[in-house]
């Protein structure tokens, strides 16, 4: 059954239709991710913003996402006391005291910007192969149902599992900076 499927969408993939729904998808769905992440709007928004992910997501990419994120996310010191006030996000919380003082931009655009597998997957793959995508966001869907319903049941766990998770990755970072500093 499932190789039958797979043929049909083998012989759908050369109709006109199929690309141009295709397309249709990505460009609402990448359109949203920049909107989200705070791109400028328009209707070439998506296109411009496949450049830059593009060369984040080749050999050398992460060098370049490091150098978006100091020239760009990392703000200048404060006038009044000289320190760098706030933090981003990812799988801990970076300061960006921590971040400027340690040089750790390629460490934090690792962990904060998506990187090649995000682009190449969610941003590439999905969007052609969109029946197949939809086909696994409705399992997904239907699997994180009892997860929510039997939420409190299954928070405990969670809790320890990203406590581990985030103390792990601290200690990982802090080892680079004591292997830096001696």
């Amino acid at each position: 059954m499932l190789i039958q499927i797979l043929g049909n969408l083998y012989f759908w993939m050369h109709s006109p239709w199929y690309w141009i729904v295709a397309f249709a998808i990505w460009y609402i769905y990448y359109g949203i991710e920049c909107a989200l992440n705070g791109a400028e709007g328009g209707l070439l928004m998506p296109f411009k913003e496949l450049g830059k992910d593009f060369t984040w997501s080749i050999p050398g990419g992460l060098k370049r996402r490091a150098g978006y994120l100091k020239q760009n996310l990392i703000p200048t010191p404060s006038l009044h006391d000289g320190k760098i006030h706030g933090s981003i996000s990812g799988t801990i919380s970076w300061d960006y005291d921590w971040v400027v003082e340690n040089n750790l931009y390629k460490e934090c655009a690792k962990d904060t910007i998506p990187g090649p597998f995000h682009f190449w997957f969610f941003i590439v793959l999905c969007p052609i192969f969109w029946p197949l995508t939809l086909i696994a966001l409705g399992v997904l869907i239907a699997l994180c149902i009892p997860l929510n319903l039997f939420e409190p049941v299954f928070e405990p766990v969670f809790e320890r599992y990203f406590n581990w998770k985030e103390a792990r990755f601290k200690s990982r970072i802090e080892r680079k900076i004591a292997i830096r500093n001696a």
